[in-house]
Formats: structure tokens, sequence, C-alpha cells
């Protein structure tokens, strides 16, 4: 239910955003400001004034929150990169408070002062967002104010595009153009529904070659292997019942031509095979982050079994109640094993790992979280203009 629709008095807060760049890394995050603001629980509003510049490619979103009851303003900073480096030094200079969607204390550079953990991530589309939300980021997607490498030629063609394109990304056939995530009631399926019987993992592998940086050879390495040696387990233990393998790719054929899936899933064809199956298995992101798949078992209700996690967030998921972790491609296949033997505790595991993700994935819920848990963590105050408050 909406609080407000509680008779509790709540606080509005005025949220202001960067309208910088809208990519599948940030959608969660503007989903749920979206979702809030259409429930009354935030007035939210788009500039660029006082934040600060985001370089192309940066997975970072700018915040500033301001509490009418306490007369505070905090500037926030959510870093939705993959590793424990800070993907923005500016941002996190800026920032009052940092969430990081890859948190580890003792990380290099890490500051107990200031980060908080982000939270279970994935792309997803809110159905509250209007087209002037869309057509604000595709419009700044072609501005040169963001020290871009921008060709004047193709400046004009930019801005007339990125509109269109995201304009009509609301009906399917041209997904394949704008890239826009399924809205999030595509994701979510209750935990009393019928499924099969069936073990699902369908991932993919990140190509090494020459443009591969130093860096990342052994990140690389570490995730292939393990993504091919649990789906190997996964087949030869259960056969016809485990679905998927590695997503088609040049690099996957060339080096793991036995488990690419010979037609492959678009994304929501995916999401669908997730509803009807159900175990859903996902390891680790690279750099050791949280997979998306995490997110999108929880919102379906599946029974997850993942490699442990190495990176934290604000409530934990807890082994044997949310879902089972694994070490080794051996465990992963045990655990499967004794979920599809006593359906009585997958069920119980569906139901818990959906309460999860009501109070602490879903978009709404999480930046709920997030922005209460900024208020608490962090104070500056605020000065009065002409009976106005401001930064």
């Amino acid at each position: 239910m909406d609080r407000a629709a509680t008779g509790r008095s709540i606080t509005v807060l005025k949220v202001t955003a960067s309208p910088d760049r809208l990519i599948a890394f940030h959608s969660q995050v503007f989903c749920g400001l979206y979702d809030l603001r259409a429930a009354g629980e935030i007035e939210l509003s788009f500039t660029r004034e006082g934040f600060p510049r985001v370089m192309d490619r940066v997975a970072v979103v700018a915040l500033r929150i301001e509490d009418p009851d306490t007369r505070r303003s905090i500037n926030v900073a959510i870093d939705l990169i993959d590793g424990e480096h800070t993907a923005s030094p500016v941002h996190h200079e800026w920032a009052d408070v940092y969430f990081k969607s890859s948190h580890r204390p003792g990380a290099e550079g890490f500051d107990p002062e200031k980060y908080l953990p982000f939270g279970v991530r994935y792309a997803c589309t809110s159905t509250s967002e209007t087209l002037g939300d869309r057509v604000r980021f595709a419009y700044g997607a072609g501005r040169d104010e963001q020290n871009r490498v921008i060709d004047r030629k193709t400046w004009m063609r930019r801005i007339v595009s990125h509109p269109f394109y995201l304009i009509a990304g609301r009906h399917k056939a041209t997904e394949i153009h704008s890239r826009i995530p399924p809205p999030v009631p595509f994701f979510e399926y209750p935990p009393d529904a019928s499924t099969q019987d069936v073990v699902y993992y369908r991932t993919r592998v990140y190509p090494i070659d020459d443009n591969t940086g130093s860096q990342n050879v052994a990140a690389f390495e570490k995730v292939n292997d393990m993504r091919a040696r649990t789906i190997r387990a996964l087949r030869d233990a259960f056969g016809p019942a485990f679905l998927g393998g590695l997503r088609r790719s040049p690099y996957a054929e060339a080096h793991y031509p036995d488990i690419v899936i010979e037609e492959d899933a678009d994304w929501r064809q995916h999401l669908r095979t997730v509803r009807t199956s159900l175990i859903c298995v996902t390891t680790a992101g690279l750099f050791d982050s949280m997979d998306w798949k995490v997110a999108e078992y929880l919102a379906a209700s599946r029974c997850m079994v993942s490699e442990q996690f190495k990176m934290n967030i604000p409530v934990p998921l807890e082994h044997g109640v949310h879902l089972m972790t694994f070490r080794t491609p051996d465990e992963c296949v045990e655990h499967c094993a004794s979920l599809l033997a006593d359906r009585r505790r997958a069920q119980e595991m569906r139901q818990m790992g959906r309460n999860f993700y009501e109070e602490h994935v879903k978009p709404v819920s999480l930046m709920r979280n997030c922005l209460a848990a900024a208020r608490t963590h962090s104070s500056r105050p605020l000065s009065v203009v002409d009976g106005r408050a401001v930064s």
C-alpha cells in the first residue's frame, strides 16, 4: 500500500537529479525516482547547475536531497560501476554520501565516513516514466556539454535521432534500436505460480584479445572459467532438465563451442524462461560484482542458486533462506538437486526471495531506502534566501 494512503503524514523530499545520461546501469535509480514521484513521496526536478560534469561512459548518478523537516541538503552520488574502484573522483569529492554497488570495506580509497552499499541492481524501466522524461535524457545525449568528442557533422542527427528512438522505444518493434529495458512488471512473477522442474542458467563470456587491458585479463578469465565449468556441471548432472548455456558470440564459439546456445534468446525471452524455471543459477560478475540476474530471479520468485557474494548490500541475502550459495560447480549441482527433491523447501525459498525483492530490490523500495539512508548518514545545513531554502 502506498504510504500516503495509510493516513500517516510523510515528508515529501525535494530530489534534484542531473540529467546527464540514462543507460542500463542508471535505469533502476531513475525508475525508482519516477515511481516515488508518482506515489507523491518526492518532488523530482532536473538541472545540471551545481552538479559535477560527467565524463562519457561514467556509471554514476548525482542527486541532491533537500529535507524540509530538518532543513538539510545532501549531495548523493550513486556509483554503479563493476569493481571496487571509484568511478568518478570528482563525484566522490562532491558527494556527502557515496553509494557503491560494488561495496567492499577495506578496498583502496574506501571512505567509511562517506561510502554506503547501494543494493541489488538490474536494468528496468518505470511505468511512471513520461515521454518528457525520456526526451530530457535523449536530448542531453546529443549535446556537447560533457567533455565528449562529438563530430560536428553528426551533431544535428544526434539531437534528432536520440529522442525519436527513445520515444518510439515504447513499442517492441524498435526496442532493438533504443535498448530500453523491460518495465518492472515484466520482471515480476508470483511465488505461487506453477513452474517446470528445470534448472536454468544462461550467461555470456567476455572476449579476451589484443584490445583487452592487462588489468582485465585475469578478471575476464576468472569469470569465464567459472561460468563455463558451472554450465558443464549442470548439463552433465541434469541432462534435459538443464536449460541454458553461453550466449552466442565469436569468442564463445571459438573457445567454448560445446556449451554455446544454438538459438540465443533476446532479453524478454530470457525473462520468460526465468519465470517458468523452478531453479535459476548465477555466478559472480566482473571484479566479483553481483550479477543483474540476482534481481531478476528475486523479482520472478525463483529458487536462486548463486556463487557466494563478495560485495556488501544494505541487508544481506541469507543462505538457506532467500537463496543457496556455492563456491564450486559441484556445490551448485548439490544445491539444485536438493531443491528439486524438496518442493516444500523450494516453495518457502521462492516466497522469502520475493519478500526480499519487495522490501529491498524493487526500484521504488530500493530508492526509498537509499534516500532514507542518505538522510541518516549525512547532514549539511541549508541557508535561507528570501524565505527559500537553498544549498
